[in-house]
């Protein structure tokens, strides 16, 4: 992964990242399954955000407050802190919609 201050910046450029190495094996497994059970079992806020053609962009938020797979990512303790500093932010907050 590439050294976390550089991350930052580039996420504040470019609002996205690549953090190589922050998850574990078992974390990625447990993430798709998460993300078969989104796909699977699609929220109230789920939309598809490309084209048919285009493959499968979809959105679906908070997803981590249903899906425990995701939930269970979202909390873990090297993520929130990775968020927290992309985002410059002294600590991660989850919103829950109903």
């Amino acid at each position: 992964m590439a050294p976390v201050h550089d991350l930052a910046a580039a996420f504040q450029a470019d609002g996205a990242v690549v953090a190589r190495g922050l998850l574990g094996p078992s974390d990625i497994a447990s993430a798709t399954r998460g993300i078969e059970r989104v796909l699977a079992e699609p929220g109230p806020l789920f939309k598809r955000a490309s084209a048919l053609h285009d493959g499968a962009f979809v959105e679906d938020f908070c997803t981590w407050s249903r899906v425990e797979e995701i939930g269970q990512l979202a909390r873990l303790p090297a993520v929130t802190a990775f968020a927290a500093h992309l985002m410059g932010a002294s600590r991660v907050r989850f919103k829950r919609y109903s």
